[in-house]
């Protein structure tokens, strides 16, 4: 069930509900034109250009020897 201010659309894909919401965004459950069944998640102010920092910097993989 969508809430009051949720979008009914989101470009090309009409919105069903919210499949749940949390710390990053809400994630929607959504149909496209054609009928496909799609989850959309739908970032909060602010997590798109952190998630985009995050992505461009450098990470560390450590390695476990058993």
């Amino acid at each position: 069930m969508l809430t009051d201010g949720d979008p009914q659309r989101l470009g090309e894909y009409w919105l069903a509900g919210r499949l749940g919401a949390g710390g990053q965004g809400v994630v929607y459950e959504a149909y496209a034109e054609d009928g496909r069944r799609v989850a959309i998640k739908v970032l909060h102010r602010g997590q798109a250009a952190q998630l985009a920092r995050e992505a461009a910097e450098p990470t560390a993989t450590a390695i476990r020897e058993s």
